[in-house]
Formats: structure tokens, C-alpha cells, sequence
């Protein structure tokens, strides 16, 4: 700043700390107007209704007031039943009668010692909660509510508002009372200290049971859908689960559970109504629980590895010599390892690739025929699990042969 010629150095100075302080003012001034103003589309949600309903209406008051007149008609007043204590001394000195402490002040004694906080902390607070407060998705309105409230009293103690007066100060702007401003504060100080806010618990806790809790309905529920499986209808499955399921667990008198009821327990057991259509088969080889078995498996495979026979090969058509066979040590009790086998045989069945001659091509039926199903065990040493000739006089009560076969088809030995 220039000072005039005619003026001397102290009143120039004099004027000048005068300037900062109005400026400070007004940016003080500015800072609570810009909060005032950040707090009435978040309160209102860009609607004339109110975030909360807080019973203040003044239709409300009147119903509530005319209740009240109602109910006291014709009884007595309080003051008949006991002689009443002055609310003074002879000194003067106030009594308080009901030995009470007013809960509804805000004496800003809630808040813990060595919460200190500079303003480098503030501010850095103040850029982390901006962040969080520019994503709202999945967010509801109390959250904003709760960050609105936040950022703005973290800002006020920027310009140097204790924690108590600023926090009052956004409780006002909220329409919110104590309560509100000691969470303010609350909320302040775990942020503070770990950078996260206190979620919401608004309709998080079931206020009813559910039979889906009832370990014994879900096991015959489930029992009832394995066996109905792809034939579940809705109105039946409820009349069974009203008139026979339910009386068989023991409730008394039985509850009638509704249709609509029936279809929400089917969604929550990933059961859903959709349309038939062709779908990538998923056979369950990637479940968590095979593959944790299969790892388990192999680690056992691999355990007993050195007790199993070690087979030379020598040619391809599967004719065991013992001269072949490497056996472990005498000592060691050998292990073979049988694998099973299923396999299906059609009467049409031929080869997929031949030697064909240009032009020409084999007649073949077009279906499969009657086919033959065939479910064996396969031995290292004998090839098919069989038992040989000595076995068998050694064992004539037990079957030649491992294998089993069936005919599929209805007319014929069913399906596996």
C-alpha cells in the first residue's frame, strides 16, 4: 500500500492493520454464507420435502395439543397432590428441584482430551473428505447429509471457530438439534484419526424372523425342489409348505405363507423364474470345494506314488510281461491303482474318418440305434478288473467279472 506524503508512518500503518482485519472479517463472513448455502440442496434434495420428518408441523402440533386437552379433562393438576418448594433461597440462589443436570445443553464436554488438531491436519482433512464427497454413487441422503456436515465443520475451524461453536453452528444450519452437533464432533475426531466416517445403520437390522432361518424348513425345502427338480410351481409349492411342510415342524397355529412370499425365498436360494433357453454348460470342475479336493487328492497320489509298480513300455498293445514290471522294494506292500471307466456303444456306431473314393460316400443310418452302457474298472496289471482262473476256484461266490451293463431307454433298463 502508498501512503499520501501528508500522512505519517504510524497512521499508515495503523491503516493498513485495520484493512487486514475487515478483509478477515469478510472472508470469515464469506466462508459461513458459502456454508449456509452448500447446506440447502443437500438438506432438500432438491425437493420442497424435508430430509427427515421431524413431527414439528404445525397441523401436527394442533392434533397433538387437542389429544392432550382431551385426555386431562376432568382430572386434577399436579400442584393438588404436594406442597411446592420455591424456586429460590433466601439468598437468591436458583435450586434445582428435580436434582438434574440439563442434558440438552451442549457444554462440549463430550470431547476427548488431546484431540488438538493444527491447521495443516485440518486441511489435508478438509482435501480427503472433498474426495469422498465427489462420489455419490451408492451413497444415500444421510451420508451426503454426514459429509456436508463434516467438510463444513472442519472449514469453520480453518478460520479459527472452536470445535463446540462450529459444530452448533452446522447443527442450527441442518435443523438439527444437540445431538446432531456432538455427532458432528464424534465424526470429527474418528476421521481424524483413521480417515473414515461411522456408515449408517438405518434399516440394516431385521425387525421380523423369517422361516428361511429354520434350519429344518430349508432341508425339507431343499429335498422338495431336488425332487421337483425343472417342476416346481409356485401354488403348489406353497400349499405344500402351508398344509404339510409348516404343521410337520411343530407351528402351531400353522401360518399361511402367500405366493408372492413363496417366490422371494426361491430368489433369495438363487432359484429364479427365467426362460428356458441353451446355456454354457458348466460341469463344476472350477467349484471352490473340487478344487480343493482335487489338490488334496494329488497330494495323496503323490504320497503313495513310490509304493505303485513302474510299467515298461515296450509296445502299444497293452500286454503286461513281468519282466516289464518294475516293483518296489520287498519290504513295501505294493499299491495298483484301479480306475473307472464308463463308456456307451451305439448299434450304428462306425468309424468318423475312412478311405473314401472321390465322388462316393457310405449309406449309414441316420440315428444311433439302441445302444449299450458299459461301467468297468481298469487294472494296471490285467486290463479289465476280472478275476482269473485260480481266483475263481479260489472265490467261486464272488462275480467273474467287475463290470456292469444296461440297456438305456424306457422301454428298456431306464436311465442312470
Amino acid at each position: 500500500m502508498t501512503c499520501m506524503k501528508f500522512e505519517s508512518s504510524s497512521a499508515c500503518s495503523k491503516n493498513e492493520s485495520q484493512m487486514e482485519s475487515e478483509n478477515e472479517v469478510e472472508d470469515d463472513d464469506m466462508i459461513v454464507g458459502n456454508i449456509e448455502r452448500a447446506f440447502v440442496p443437500v438438506l432438500t434434495n432438491e425437493s420442497s420435502r424435508p430430509v427427515r420428518y421431524l413431527g414439528n408441523s404445525s397441523r401436527t402440533k394442533r392434533r397433538k395439543k387437542a389429544v392432550l386437552k382431551d385426555t386431562v379433562r376432568g382430572t386434577k393438576p399436579l400442584t393438588e397432590y404436594w406442597t411446592l418448594t420455591p424456586m429460590f433461597t433466601e439468598a437468591g440462589a436458583e435450586v434445582d428441584v428435580d436434582n438434574e443436570n440439563d442434558a440438552d445443553l451442549d457444554d462440549g464436554s463430550d470431547e476427548d482430551e488431546g484431540t488438538e488438531w493444527t491447521i495443516a491436519d485440518i486441511s489435508l482433512a478438509v482435501e480427503n473428505l472433498k474426495k469422498i464427497n465427489r462420489k455419490p454413487n451408492g451413497k444415500n441422503n444421510a451420508a451426503h447429509v454426514r459429509e456436508a456436515a463434516l467438510l463444513g465443520f472442519l472449514r469453520l475451524l480453518q478460520i479459527g471457530k472452536t470445535k463446540k461453536a462450529a459444530s452448533s453452528f452446522i447443527s442450527n444450519e441442518a435443523g438439527r438439534g444437540v445431538y446432531f452437533s456432538r455427532s458432528i464432533r464424534t465424526w470429527a475426531r474418528t476421521f481424524m484419526k483413521d480417515g473414515s466416517l461411522p456408515q449408517s445403520k438405518q434399516g440394516k437390522h431385521a425387525k421380523r424372523s423369517s422361516f428361511l432361518q429354520d434350519e429344518d424348513y430349508i432341508i425339507i425345502l431343499q429335498q422338495y425342489l431336488r425332487a421337483n427338480k425343472f417342476n416346481v410351481e409356485i401354488a403348489t409349492l406353497t400349499k405344500h409348505t402351508n398344509e404339510e411342510i409348516l404343521p410337520e415342524l411343530g407351528y402351531t397355529p400353522c401360518p399361511k405363507i402367500s405366493e408372492r412370499t413363496m417366490m422371494r425365498w426361491l430368489q433369495s436360494l438363487n432359484i429364479s423364474y427365467r426362460k428356458v433357453a441353451k446355456v454354457i454348460y458348466i460341469d463344476g470342475h472350477e467349484r471352490e470345494d473340487v478344487i480343493e479336493y482335487r489338490q488334496k487328492f494329488l497330494a495323496r497320489l503323490d504320497e503313495v506314488d513310490a509304493r505303485m509298480p513302474v510299467f515298461l513300455a515296450k509296445n502299444d498293445n497293452f500286454e503286461k510281461n513281468q519282466d516289464d514290471v518294475i516293483w518296489p522294494a520287498a519290504n513295501i506292500q505294493p499299491l495298483l491303482l484301479v480306475t473307472h471307466y464308463e463308456s456307451t456303444f451305439a448299434v450304428n456306431d462306425g468309424l468318423k474318418r475312412l478311405w473314401i473314393a472321390d465322388g462316393e460316400q457310405p449309406l449309414r443310418k441316420k440315428g444311433q440305434g439302441r445302444s449299450i452302457h458299459v461301467s468297468d474298472f481298469l487294472c494296471p496289471i490285467s486290463g479289465r478288473l476280472a478275476l482269473d482262473q485260480e481266483k475263481k476256484e479260489q472265490f467261486p461266490t464272488l462275480p467273474e467279472q467287475a463290470y456292469v451293463i444296461m440297456h438305456p431307454g424306457i422301454q428298456h433298463d431306464g436311465w442312470w
